[in-house]
């Protein structure tokens, strides 16, 4: 339930409130056109596996406490309505420790009363019987404490529908495989932010989908996107005005849920009427609004003009509230103590320490806390960065605690505004209500000069990707410098992907903040220095403005850099060149067509120009109007590109002998291209059986023969389906069986006419190219070098 309902605790089960959701594609996130009726979520009866997408506070806790709640009550709702006789067991991903192997299921095994003795056997058994559904709270919370993200890697095990016999042992213990096993069948649904998601996505495979990244229904595998209570806030609203209402005839006076939410709707800042949307955001302005009633006794509400003042007075609340019902989950002698001291002493100390703490968890990754790691931020937050005259008492009573004396950890932890994540009474732990009160909370941190320059240092930590998006907007005559720091320092390749992919996030939030001159700044620099460009294509495509400048930088740089030989340069050049317009790329190649260059820029300018042929699907017809050298077959195999298919393949290999053929598919293997398909499925794999032949003969006569005659087997035997065929033959299989003899026919053709000489040359070649095979992986170039040298003319 939203934790503030401190003083009137909602019951889930009664007082829960339906939000609106949507589906999306997996991958992209995007809506799916579902038809709308009166049980949005009955999809869910029919899938395993199910990913619950939605921004802060939009309600994806309280859903799955619901559901938990509802099946532990055999209360099932219509989506729930598959689950019954479930075991349903509900994990907060936070308090999963991000390290060791099945961090999830170690975590589960420890922690659960009835798993610690026999749990292994006790998993296992719920588990193949699909008796255990799995509710995985807040994948945007985990830490990221190592380089290895364990939990992410175990959920793409947890949320799979299949399980390769393969697993990597560094984040799995392998005696927990046959329960990752039994679990591909069992139900799971997995919690998550939209933008952590998009950041950090999880591998997923599902048996009845090809590729289970980019559809958005399969047999098992489902994504729902949590989108607020829509029309339903009235609803949410009454439930709680009700229970106060419920307490006193002066509430019933005062509150009106419909005026309440017509004073939101009326507010001039759009934002605060978006976020009354989400359940999280209404209970806090509910709370507020009913202080604001006690304090001045009329019904009138002026909603916050700002979220970072929403929730720094529902801060202000918390620590200054004196009603002892407003104590909640703790003991009667933790209540008492509460009151020997009034929590209002130290508001300002409080709420600043707050600040500083919340960056700090921020920073480091962690989402959980004890006591004892709460008193040394404590400690060091008084010694360090704040000394008034308050600060000797504070620190005396950590110092010398007295069981009638709360400390300032005490005092915050009563107060209300950490909330318990554990039970475990030997050792809770704690964490903020929300994660966006961390956020905000942090962000009025950085007002400090120093915290904000420490920030940004810190700026491409993949702890502060959400965190960074907020502090862009709220502090805008500081984007200057976030931009320049996310556009600088790139140690990696990762790095360089990761913050590519954060300023499309932030431009895609703040489609008015010009990014043109940073993209422009940093490609001159990128080009000057000859260094390794790996910008995400989506992040140039937002410079729209910048399309002349770009064709001017192309114009100014290609000669001098091409002449010079300076690789990454060229490369990025003709990558902006794509960008710009491919024919005005192909013109300015051609002019190069006859100058003495190095083999690599050779290759890297054919690279590009086959791609501008492809890209306006002229390649296969000039393909077979002209002679292919070496510096051909190598641009092209090392080209990536989704239109490059098996029929792109099979319509190229018609204008090649087949030696060539044999050559250019080494090279495509070499490259690790995957193609489909099984033996006899598609012509392109009876090349695939040609090639192995040829791997395994031993003489053009014995290729020849053995190819041959494999081959007129398969012929003979389409040919047979074909003439046996009847009025109730598949016409589409039949379309594709005739394509196969004709490729057949082809094939069989070029394998009869290669010559012993074609055959020793292409025997040769793919000799070398073993040879040089480890040099070519660990630098590409090398083997260019190596295969011009070294290929018989």
């Amino acid at each position: 339930m939203p934790f503030i309902y401190k003083d009137i605790d909602l019951e889930v089960l009664e007082d829960y409130v339906d939000i609106e959701v949507q589906f999306v594609e997996t991958s992209s996130l995007k809506p799916v056109h579902v038809i709308k009726n009166s049980k949005p979520l009955e999809k869910l009866n029919q899938n395993y596996k199910a990913i619950f997408i939605g921004s802060a506070g939009m309600g994806k806790s309280t859903f799955f406490r619901y559901a938990t709640l509802s099946i532990l009550n055999n209360k099932y709702p219509y989506f729930l309505a598959a689950l019954k006789k479930q075991i349903p067991i509900f994990i907060s991903l936070k308090a999963v420790p991000n390290f060791g192997k099945s961090p999830i299921l170690r975590t589960l095994l420890e922690d659960t009363s009835f798993l610690r003795h026999d749990g292994i056997k006790k998993l296992s058994s719920l588990t193949a019987k699909s008796k255990v559904f799995f509710l995985l709270d807040g994948y945007d919370e985990i830490s990221f404490t190592t380089s290895n993200n364990h939990i992410r890697y175990e959920l793409g095990l947890l949320l799979s529908t299949t399980m390769d016999v393969d697993v990597d042992e560094d984040c799995i213990d392998t005696k927990y495989l046959q329960i990752y096993k039994n679990i591909t069948r069992c139900n799971v649904w997995l919690s998550t932010r939209e933008e952590f998601y998009r950041l950090n996505p999880i591998g997923i495979k599902a048996s009845s989908m090809k590729e289970s990244s980019t559809r958005p229904f399969s047999k098992d595998f489902i994504a729902v996107q949590l989108r607020g209570l829509g029309d339903n806030r009235l609803v949410l609203v009454k439930k709680i005005f009700d229970k106060y209402r419920s307490r006193s005839k002066r509430f019933a006076e005062l509150l009106d849920e419909e005026v309440f939410i017509e004073e939101i709707d009326t507010h001039q800042d759009e934002e605060m009427v978006r976020l009354s949307k989400r359940p999280l955001f209404l209970t806090i302005l509910c709370y507020i609004h009913v202080n604001h009633l006690l304090e001045n006794d009329e019904k009138t509400f002026a909603v916050l003009p700002y979220l970072n003042e929403l929730v720094l007075e529902c801060i202000k609340v918390l620590l200054s509230d004196l009603d002892k019902f407003k104590v909640r989950e703790y003991s009667a002698e933790q209540k008492k103590l509460a009151f020997v001291k009034r929590r209002s002493n130290y508001l300002y100390e409080k709420t600043e320490f707050l600040k500083y703490f919340a960056f700090e968890l921020l920073l480091s990754g962690e989402n959980i806390f004890n006591v004892n790691s709460l008193t040394k931020y404590v400690r060091v937050f008084f010694e360090k960065h704040l000394s008034n005259d308050n600060t000797l008492a504070i620190m005396a009573e950590l110092d010398q605690p007295r069981s009638n004396n709360p400390t300032f950890v005490m005092q915050l932890i009563l107060s209300g505004v950490f909330v318990v994540v554990n039970a475990n009474p030997d050792n809770l732990l704690y964490d903020f209500p929300h994660r966006r009160f961390k956020e905000v909370l942090a962000t009025e941190a950085l007002k400090n000069p120093h915290m904000f320059d420490y920030f940004i240092s810190k700026i491409k930590s993949r702890n502060l990707s959400e965190f960074v998006l907020i502090v862009f907007k709220y502090y805008k005559e500081r984007q200057d410098d976030i931009m320049k720091s996310l556009f600088d320092g790139w140690d990696n390749d990762e790095d360089q992907l990761y913050s590519s992919q954060l300023i499309v996030n932030i431009i895609n939030q703040n489609p008015t903040f010009k990014i043109d001159n940073y993209i422009l700044r940093y490609l001159r620099d990128v080009i000057d220095a000859n260094s390794y460009n790996k910008i995400y294509t989506e992040l140039v495509l937002k410079s729209k403005d910048n399309f002349y400048a770009i064709k001017s930088l192309i114009l100014d740089n290609i000669e001098r850099y091409i002449i010079e030989g300076s690789l990454h340069s060229v490369n990025t050049i003709l990558e902006l060149g794509e960008f710009v317009n491919p024919n005005f790329l192909q013109t300015q190649l051609g002019q190069f067509r006859e100058k003495y260059l190095s083999l690599e820029i050779q290759i890297t300018l054919k690279k590009f120009e086959l791609k501008s042929f492809i890209h306006q699907g002229t390649f296969i017809d000039i393909a077979h109007n002209q002679e292919h050298d070496e510096i051909f077959f190598i641009a092209l195999s090392s080209i990536t590109d989704v239109s490059l298919n098996d029929s792109f393949y099979i319509s190229f290999f018609e204008s090649l002998k087949l030696n060539q053929i044999i050559s250019f598919w080494y090279l495509l293997f070499i490259n690790n291209k995957n193609f489909s398909g099984k033996r006899k499925s598609s012509v392109f794999d009876i090349y695939q059986l040609v090639f192995t032949a040829f791997l395994n003969s031993q003489t053009a006569t014995g290729f020849i023969d053995f190819t041959t005659k494999t081959l007129l087997t398969d012929l003979k035997s389409f040919r047979r389906i074909l003439d046996s065929k009847d009025e109730k033959t598949d016409i589409e299989k039949l379309k594709l069986l005739e394509k196969e003899v004709e490729g057949l026919e082809i094939i069989i053709e070029k394998v009869k006419t290669i010559s012993d000489s074609e055959w020793q040359d292409a025997k040769y070649l793919h000799f070398k190219y073993s040879k040089s095979r480890f040099e070519y992986l660990k630098d590409r170039l090398d083997f260019y070098k190596f295969y011009n040298v070294e290929t018989i003319d």
